[in-house]
């Protein structure tokens, strides 16, 4: 089965990860604040103690953070997701982010062999925990469609 990590547990984000433990499939979380984490301890979840962490769990990462600065930051720093990944894995970013941005990532993604999607997604945490959420996906093809 797919294990995923997921980054991100605001309103929306973490109203998306629990529909991923809710949908049984291996979930690892980070944050910044552990108060954030705690909020998953009634599921089946694992806490990771660095984004690099998470990245070795995990065989896709989804990013629903704030800013690019954000993004960039947890991919790229020295313990980042990147860091971590395995080859073949794939990022889904689903912050929303400059264009530019998200290209520079992937670049950086290639380096080490994992893809990075561009996945926005709109609709708040009410509409994720109903299943409702809009996502609009660019990369890959192979990637966009999910055969990893």
């Amino acid at each position: 089965m797919t294990r995923v990590g997921f980054i991100g547990l605001g309103s929306q984000g973490a109203s998306m990860a629990r529909r991923i433990t809710e949908e049984s499939f291996p979930l690892t979380v980070w944050a910044r604040r552990r108060v954030t984490t705690d909020a998953f301890a009634d599921t089946a979840a694992v806490v990771a103690s660095t984004p690099a962490d998470l990245g070795a769990a995990s065989d896709i990462v989804g990013l629903c953070v704030v800013a690019d600065t954000d993004v960039e930051d947890i991919l790229l720093r020295p313990d980042g997701v990147l860091a971590g990944m395995s080859p073949g894995g794939v990022v889904a970013i689903h912050s929303t982010i400059h264009p530019d941005t998200c290209l520079r990532l992937a670049d950086e993604a290639a380096k080490r062999e994992v893809s990075v999607v561009d996945a926005p997604v709109s609709g708040g945490g009410g509409a994720a925990a109903q299943r409702r959420l809009l996502v609009m996906a660019g990369g890959q093809e192979a990637d966009v469609a999910g055969s990893w």
